[in-house]
């Protein structure tokens, strides 16, 4: 992404200011922003309405981001399954922010052996083509969430079944899915993540 090379004028940037932060962007986040990404990526964002969930950013400030995490005791996530009470699969935060941090795209998978299930993660390249399926979704849908709550086991069954239908060759189907690749513990992380959520899309096999 690089950082910012040139200026714009204070009155553009302004502007801009005053529309990430219509569209829930903190001013610690746009701070971040302007200090670690150039400004044709904040344009995209900023043009593609990418929309922050504003709950828990009423204290933070230009320097201290003090953001509530979502709290997994009171959000709920829906069930398909017929106890409504499955387990929750969590990837490994640790691997997920190492894979960000070393600017490449975390990509998830479900095994399942001797009737355990975990995800596993792996790294996708963000300048090659990548064998997986990036799967978009709205809060709405009851899955919402980040990397350190996970998803309800059911529903990472549904997606991997979805996308090993679509997969004609083995391996298991990968699949990126932002509830589960975008961690929040690191803000500087964090927006590493959304910034680069154009070449997930760009570099997946099929997005849907």
């Amino acid at each position: 992404m690089g950082t910012l090379a040139w200026k714009y004028p204070y009155k553009v940037v302004e502007r801009r200011r005053l529309k990430l932060c219509s569209l829930g962007w903190c001013p610690f986040q746009i701070r971040l922003l302007e200090d670690t990404v150039n400004q044709s990526t904040i344009d995209w964002l900023a043009a593609l309405d990418m929309q922050q969930d504003p709950v828990g950013h009423k204290e933070c400030t230009i320097e201290e981001y003090a953001r509530n995490n979502i709290d997994a005791s009171t959000y709920q996530q829906t069930h398909i399954c017929d106890s409504r009470q499955c387990q929750k699969l969590l990837p490994n935060l640790e691997e997920v922010m190492g894979i960000l941090r070393e600017i490449e795209i975390p990509i998830i998978c479900l095994e399942t052996l001797n009737g355990e299930s975990r995800l596993i993660v792996s790294a996708s390249s963000k300048s090659l083509p990548g064998n997986y399926f990036a799967i978009s979704h709205v809060w709405a849908d009851g899955l919402g969430g980040s990397t350190e709550i996970g998803l309800n086991l059911c529903q990472v069954e549904r997606l991997s079944r979805l996308c090993s239908s679509l997969k004609t060759t083995p391996p298991t189907a990968r699949f990126w899915v932002d509830y589960l690749c975008i961690p929040r513990t690191d803000p500087h992380v964090y927006i590493q993540a959304l910034v680069g959520i154009r070449d997930v899309y760009i570099n997946a096999s099929s997005v849907w």
